[in-house]
């Protein structure tokens, strides 16, 4: 799909595609009802398959990444991926599902220059009862 020129627009950013199968799908339906067009960038998988064929007209990108990773290369890669899609879809929204999408996929579209930003915070418990180091570096990131 070409970039955006009605301005009612959305991309969702997912850690997991059942995140935004069950977070986001029917509020995606009923965006697409108003009009508006609806990208979500998802990992790889076959929840992906099921989102294309319950609603067609979302345009589903999906990325490979390890979920468990703290790989700095994979962060830049995942926010230099986020900076494309929002430069080449130019969404009005940008709404990040969960931990990583709200750390990185926030940074990839603030570079990619969208402001409106929407985080959804979820499954913090696990973040604020470890005392591991990557539960650590998380909620430092999430202060920020």
């Amino acid at each position: 799909m070409s970039s955006n020129t009605t301005g009612k627009s959305i991309l969702f950013i997912a850690h997991l595609a059942n995140d935004f199968l069950s977070a986001r799908m029917n509020l995606s339906k009923l965006l697409l009802d108003e009009g508006w067009q609806v990208t979500v960038v998802v990992p790889s998988g076959k929840e992906v398959t099921k989102i294309k064929a319950e609603l067609p007209e979302i345009e589903v990108i999906d990325w490979e990444y390890e979920r468990e990773s703290l790989s700095i290369m994979g962060s830049l890669a995942f926010m230099r991926q986020v900076r494309r899609v929002i430069k080449d879809k130019r969404p009005a929204i940008v709404q990040n599902l969960k931990l990583k999408p709200n750390i990185f996929g926030t940074m990839g579209a603030y570079w990619g220059g969208n402001r409106n930003i929407s985080c959804l915070v979820a499954g913090l418990g696990a973040m604020f009862r470890g005392n591991d180091a990557k539960s650590r570096i998380y909620r430092a990131l999430n202060l920020l």
